[in-house]
């Protein structure tokens, strides 16, 4: 196979892209295929790899930097800047952020674009490949394939390290974004096949674009090791924890170490910080922040063998994410060399991303943004140090199957296949859903919903979001995943017809196939905007309904109003949404159409809600628990619907067994022997971790329970009563109870606890299976994407 590579960036340029595309470069090679390198010779970047392909293999051709003129204007403030020393003054940020809006599009490098153009032509006169592979960022070297394509007439594969205009970091104003999505499209649509890192990431090209897309990760090159890899580890000194790269001011946050160093009292010293590549001046001050600017170290980059040698003779590993959504799709390049080192690593940031399920599925590190626990962690790891003089390498099995050879085999294959398949394939339309909903404040429809928009959704559904009110702490984060996000500007119980008149206008902008919306005053407003807008026909609506609860005197009058009018107009939706069974029965009972009514089932992250064995020590030993200690969990908000007190006399029933109270007020209980009360916490699946089971005690007001759910994903029997869809979540694995019953539940209580381990364990594994296969985030994306297919 002829293989032509464009890459901006190539060795010897030293880039974490640059080493990818090398490596896979030099991997073809060695199979026996015909390969040339399209790349520059000037990227600005330090000139430290090796190149491992015959020289005469690779073209590098001229480039005009567009940015040299704003570099030259300023002068030494943007110089010392990217060299990490000292901060950008506010004009000159701002004057650079315009400049490079309107200059660098798509990016920096469209100053190559003529030159790899022109030049190219000589290396193709006598040489015409079969395929052509091109990678980006920069995303200019996709331009320059898809050109190439067209004048060869060869199908080209474009690989995405990172997405374009989707990309999560994506900041440009909405113009500009308007262009260069137009232009994304334009060059993606001749592509044949995509490429990308992950499958999350990978999912939203398969939704946008509807073409053959492949996983590769980035993995390591056991040759770029050092043998001290494989021998016993000698570390005298202080633990030294290392970053290597590029931080992000304000998204890749040391903080949580930070706060953990000034927290770990006269052991302070026996600790050093060390960060080589760009580091922002803002690392510094925040070390400083916290006392600890004599522990961190910052050093200008290195070259990636030296990289590779300090990672193998630190102590431990630092790998910074961003701690949002959005982050979910990314691994870092340098996660895979880090487990290649194998060293323990310490991962601050999102601990539901694909980077923090790989370290928690190989067991390599501690994955936590709460600086108790990664001082508890650092203590654990400077005892071990103490004990036997270091702390030990990671097994080998660590970094199993993560070869960048194993890895470029598949995409050998997945580039073979292009070629014996060269056809288009033609793209259906995205199915438009407009999600209206009540607020983006704390909340479980707010939740949900974030959750289905932020989640890997199959090929064929774009999504946009309408809250009636502003704010919310759940907008940022649909808002830095991609999503579009606008709110009516409404006020709780003051009527607005300009806001309906902004939802009507949306409706008519968009052209939605289906208005989901979510609550009652959203049901209301949604209905509405779409009668006056015109495409009723058009447009399917959706209402979603959450709320199980038979007492209505709980409600306002504004909102037994609502639900009323919405119960008399329920022949307008298509389809009524329920989130459980017992809710449904009960808005048929108070009025809904029975025909229109559906049930989705809540869906928890199970990569987020999962077993952790490293857990339950490590959490014991914080809250001062026995390690054998019976240990039951109750996840539930201070409410009279949650009748704590019947779990507190069920407890007392329970001869040495702990109580981990957990949600919102429960901090404001009396004390009580063995109860330790948490309050609000954002670490559940942690603490979940230390329990041997689940325990629901509402008396009424349930519908679905996502506490019992969350419970089971983490392989905790359950005990709850039976209220709402209890019965129903449950099944074979956990018992139920009457409510407002606390013998019936101690007994409940202690017949799972006595089981045998076997028992225990076979339990634990149908409580994750049940979840897994019924009531995963997975399963309500099935489901809703069952019902808009069939809508649309």
């Amino acid at each position: 196979m002829k293989v032509l590579i464009v890459s901006h960036i190539f060795p010897p340029s030293n880039a974490i892209g640059a080493v990818r595309v090398g490596k896979f470069a030099k991997y073809l090679h060695e199979h026996g295929h015909d390969v040339r390198v399209l790349s520059t010779e000037k990227t600005g970047l330090p000139s430290t790899l090796p190149v491992e392909i015959p020289a005469e293999r690779v073209l590098y051709t001229p480039s005009i930097d567009v940015n040299w003129l704003a570099l030259k204007l300023g002068g030494r403030f943007t110089e010392e800047y990217y060299k990490g020393r000292a901060r950008m003054p506010r004009a000159i940020g701002i004057l650079g952020r315009a400049y490079r809006t309107v200059v660098n599009f798509p990016d920096g490098q469209i100053g190559w674009l003529p030159f790899a153009l022109r030049r190219s032509r000589a290396l193709l006169a006598d040489w015409r490949p079969d395929l052509i592979f091109a990678s980006g960022m920069p995303f200019t070297s996709l331009i320059v394939a898809a050109r190439l394509s067209r004048r060869l007439g060869v199908p080209w594969v474009a690989e995405l390290r990172d997405l374009w205009v989707d990309n999560h970091y994506y900041d440009q104003p909405r113009w500009r974004r308007a262009l260069e999505e137009r232009l994304e499209r334009s060059v993606l649509s001749s592509a044949s096949g995509l490429v990308t890192v992950s499958e999350p990431l990978a999912a939203v090209l398969r939704q946008k674009y509807g073409k053959p897309t492949a996983v590769v990760l980035n993995g390591y090159d056991p040759e770029d090791f050092p043998e001290e890899v494989g021998r016993p580890v000698s570390s005298p000194g202080p633990i030294r924890i290392l970053y290597t790269g590029l931080l992000y001011h304000q998204r890749r946050d040391p903080s949580p170490l930070f706060a953990a160093l000034q927290s770990v009292g006269a052991d302070r010293e026996q600790f050093r910080v060390q960060f080589f590549g760009r580091v922002l001046p803002e690392v510094m001050l925040l070390a400083e922040k916290y006392g600890v600017q004599d522990l961190v170290e910052a050093h200008e980059a290195v070259s990636f063998q030296d990289s590779i040698r300090l990672q193998t003779e630190a102590d431990v590993l630092l790998l910074l994410l961003w701690n949002s959504p959005a982050e979910r799709g990314v691994y870092t390049g340098k996660l895979f060399e880090y487990l290649g080192a194998r060293r323990p690593i310490l991962l601050i940031g999102l601990e539901s991303g694909v980077a923090a399920g790989l370290i928690r599925d190989r067991k390599a590190g501690l994955i936590s943004n709460d600086p108790e626990m990664i001082a508890g962690q650092l203590r654990a790891w400077l005892g071990e140090k103490r004990e036997n003089g270091a702390i030990p390498r990671l097994p080998a099995s660590t970094a199993e199957g993560l070869l960048r050879a194993e890895q470029f085999a598949g995409l050998e294959a997945f580039l073979e296949k292009r070629l014996t398949e060269p056809r288009r394939i033609p793209r259906k339309r995205e199915t438009r859903v407009l999600h209206v909903i009540t607020d983006l404040q704390t909340g479980g429809a707010e939740r949900m919903l974030t959750s289905l928009m932020t989640a890997s959704w199959p090929a064929g559904a774009d999504f946009r979001v309408v809250s009636l009110t502003p704010g919310g702490e759940f907008r940022s984060g649909l808002e830095e995943a991609g999503l579009w996000v606008r709110d009516l500007g409404l006020r709780r119980g003051l009527p607005n017809p300009i806001a309906l008149w902004r939802l009507v206008r949306t409706i008519r902008d968009y052209k939605p196939d289906i208005v989901q919306s979510w609550m009652y005053h959203a049901d209301l407003v949604a209905a509405l905007g779409l009668l006056l807008s015109g495409r009723r026909r058009k447009t399917r609506l959706f209402w979603g309904v959450r709320c199980s609860n038979m007492d209505t005197g709980r409600y306002s009058w504004t909102l037994r109003f609502v639900i009323d009018a919405c119960a008399r107009m329920s022949h307008i939706p298509d389809a009524i949404i329920a989130n459980s069974e017992v809710g449904r029965r009960h808005h048929v009972k108070i009025g809904y159409l029975p025909r229109r009514a559906h049930v989705v089932d809540n869906g928890v992250d199970t990569e987020l809600f999962r077993p952790d064995e490293s857990a339950r020590e490590k959490v014991r030993r914080e809250l001062g628990l026995e390690p054998e200690a019976p240990v039951l969990a109750l996840v539930a908000r201070r409410d009279p619907m949650k009748d704590h007190d019947t779990f507190f006399r069920a407890l007392e029933r329970v001869p040495n067994a702990y109580a981990l109270l957990i949600g919102l007020g429960t901090e404001s209980f009396p004390d009580m022997p063995r109860v330790l009360k948490l309050g609000e916490r954002h670490d559940v699946p942690r603490l979940l971790g230390a329990c041997d089971l689940l325990v629901s005690s509402s008396a009424f007001g349930e519908g679905f329970s996502n506490a019992i759910v969350e419970g089971m994903a983490c392989g905790l029997p359950a005990v709850a009563t039976d209220v709402g869809d209890a019965r129903r979540i449950v099944g074979d694995a956990g018992l139920i109870v009457p409510p407002r019953d606390p013998v019936a539940m101690a007994d409940a209580i202690g017949t799972l606890l006595s089981g045998s381990d076997e028992e225990r364990r076979r339990r634990s594994a149908l409580a994750r299976r049940r979840v897994v296969e019924r009531f995963s985030l997975a399963a309500a994306i099935k489901r809703f994407g069952e019902l808009y297919e069939k809508a649309a």
